[in-house]
C-alpha cells in the first residue's frame, strides 16, 4: 500500500468528476501521492458506482477503486484532522455558508489546500468542479473499459450512417432551445443524435425532425425540473452508462451542436460543462479515440504522460510557481 495517498470523491456531474480527479492527480504529480478515486463510498449522492467498472487508469498513481483501500482509511492520520478515524462514515452535504461541500457534523470542508504539501498520510478531496482544464488532464489518463467501449460501439452502429449530434440541456439548467433547433431544420440531413436531459426536449426533436431520423439510447426520467446526476430514483450504473455513452456519441459526430443556457446566474457559466466537455472530445480526435479504446493508449501517449507528470513536479520545485497552481 502507497504510504502517501489522495482520496478523491468527486461530487456532481461527469465534468464536474474529471476536474476533481485532474486537479487531484496534479497534485499528487508534485507532491508525491497516490490518487484513489472513490465514487461509491457511504452517503454518495451523485454517480454513486465504482468508477472502474467504466473506466481504465495508465497512470500508476491514479486508482479508480477504494476496494483494496478502503478498511484502512479510518486507521490512517488524515488531513483535514477532523476527518481521522471517521473518513469512512462521515456525512457531507453541500453549504451555502461555506458555498461547498461540507462535513454535517462539524461544517468543515473536506478538502486541503492544493498549492502545500502535508505530512499526513491520507489527504481527502471531497468535492465538485475545478474546470475543463483540469478535466482534460484526467481524460488523457483514462480510457473507457472494455464493457463500455462495446456499449459506445455498439450505439454507434444502430445510428449507422454519418450523423449530426445535439445537446440540450433543460432540467435546473434550461436552453431556450425550441427556435434554435429549428434553424437547424434545413441544414441537418441524415441521422440526428440528440443528448438530453429533458423526455420532452426529445420529443420536441422527434417530432420536428421525424420519429426515424432522431435517435437516443438513454432512459429519461418525466421530471423536467431535476438534474439526472443527483436523481436518486435512477438506477445509477445504467445512468452512467448512459451519461458517458452521450458524452462519446455527442463527441463522435460529424457536426457537433450546443447551445447557451438561458439561465447562466446560477453559476456564471454560459454553457453546460458537459456541452463543453463534448466539444473538447469532438475537437481533438486522438484524445477522443484513445478516451474511447484503451488499446490506442500506446507508446506516443505514455510518453506525453511522462513528460507531463515532470512538468507538474517541475511546478512544485519552483516556489515561486507554486500560488498559481490553486485549488
Amino acid at each position: 500500500m502507497p504510504e502517501r495517498l489522495l482520496l478523491c470523491r468527486p461530487q456532481a456531474g461527469l465534468t464536474d468528476m474529471f476536474s476533481r480527479i485532474g486537479g487531484c492527480v496534479r497534485y499528487a504529480d508534485i507532491f508525491g501521492r497516490h490518487v484513489i478515486v472513490e465514487m461509491d463510498f457511504k452517503g454518495a449522492e451523485h454517480f454513486r458506482d465504482d468508477f472502474s467498472y467504466f473506466f481504465v487508469s495508465h497512470d500508476r498513481q491514479l486508482t479508480l477503486s477504494s476496494a483494496n483501500y478502503v478498511e484502512r482509511f479510518d486507521h490512517l492520520k488524515t488531513h483535514p484532522a477532523s476527518f481521522t478515524g471517521r473518513v469512512n462514515s462521515y456525512k457531507a452535504q453541500y453549504s451555502l455558508a461555506v458555498e461547498a461541500i461540507a462535513d454535517v457534523e462539524t461544517g468543515e470542508i473536506p478538502s486541503f489546500d492544493f498549492g502545500k504539501d502535508y505530512p499526513e498520510p491520507l489527504l481527502l478531496s471531497h468535492a465538485a468542479g475545478g474546470g475543463l482544464r483540469k478535466a482534460e488532464i484526467a481524460l488523457r489518463r483514462l480510457s473507457l473499459s472494455k464493457v463500455l467501449s462495446d456499449e459506445v460501439h455498439a450505439r454507434l452502429n444502430r445510428i449507422g450512417a454519418a450523423y449530426t449530434s445535439i445537446h440540450i440541456r433543460n432540467t435546473d439548467f434550461t436552453t431556450d432551445y425550441k427556435a434554435r433547433v429549428e434553424a437547424l431544420q434545413d441544414r441537418i440531413s441524415g441521422p440526428i443524435y440528440v443528448a438530453t436531459d429533458n423526455l420532452d426536449v426529445l420529443t420536441y426533436c422527434r417530432n420536428l425532425f421525424g420519429q426515424d431520423r432522431v435517435f437516443n439510447f438513454s432512459m429519461l426520467p418525466n421530471d423536467a425540473g431535476h438534474p439526472m446526476h443527483s436523481n436518486q430514483m435512477l438506477d445509477a450504473r445504467t445512468h452512467n452508462i448512459d451519461a458517458i455513452c452521450d458524452l462519446i456519441l455527442l463527441a463522435s459526430a460529424k457536426t457537433y451542436n450546443f447551445f447557451p443556457l438561458s439561465n447562466p446566474h446560477l453559476t456564471g457559466a454560459k454553457y453546460s460543462g458537459f456541452s463543453k466537455l463534448a466539444e473538447l472530445l469532438h475537437q481533438d480526435k486522438a484524445l477522443l479515440r484513445q478516451f474511447v479504446d484503451a488499446g490506442s493508449f500506446g507508446t506516443a501517449a505514455r510518453l506525453r504522460l511522462k513528460l507531463r507528470k515532470l512538468i507538474y513536479r517541475g511546478l512544485g520545485l519552483t516556489s515561486s510557481l507554486m500560488p498559481t497552481i490553486g485549488r
